[in-house]
């Protein structure tokens, strides 16, 4: 059996989210990282945050004091985990973005618009992703907009409003970018 996910935590420290696979306890708060199940082993990969890795014992089997202590690992690295030896430690290694990039591009989303207003637009951008785009009033709002965006990609769609359709977009330092006609 094997699969991949990719999962965006909420920081909550009194509820940690844990993925269990194959001997493998991936622990997180507040956090997002990506679970990838292979045949001999497992890789978690994290995107933003920290996780810690843990190998519980394995039920029925006898208590060893050769369990490898739980790994934590930061945004931009990946471990290796193989499963097929439950004592051995995990492989970690620090990731580029763009490697981070490759890995997660099978679930780039796809939005997909027909002469829609900017600000329902704008919505659905906000809908999966952190970095909000904010309209500055109601004209610009209800400029129609067409197109296929990766949902992710919000920098992308942002420097096409900058380019096709007049629109100047301001980044503010709470992270928002308030988009205006020019």
């Amino acid at each position: 059996m094997s699969g991949e996910a990719h999962f965006t935590v909420a920081k909550n420290p009194a509820r940690p989210f844990v993925v269990e696979t194959k001997g493998v306890d991936v622990r997180a708060v507040g956090t997002a990282f990506s679970v990838q199940l292979e045949a001999e082993h497992v890789a978690v990969l994290v995107t933003e945050g920290k996780v810690r890795l843990d190998r519980p014992p394995t039920p029925g089997a006898p208590a060893s004091n050769e369990t490898p202590p739980p790994a934590i690992l930061a945004a931009g690295q990946r471990a290796m985990i193989d499963t097929s030896t439950l004592q051995e430690s995990p492989v970690i290694a620090p990731v580029s973005a763009a490697e981070i990039e490759q890995a997660l591009s099978w679930e780039g989303l796809q939005l997909e618009f027909t002469d829609i207003p900017l600000s329902r637009v704008a919505e659905e951008f906000n809908q999966y992703n952190r970095r909000r785009l904010v309209i500055a009033d109601a004209v610009t709002g209800e400029m129609r907009v067409g197109g296929r965006f990766r949902a992710d990609n919000v920098d992308a769609f942002v420097r096409l409003l900058e380019l096709s359709w007049g629109i100047v977009a301001v980044q503010q330092s709470d992270g928002t970018t308030v988009l205006s006609r020019k």
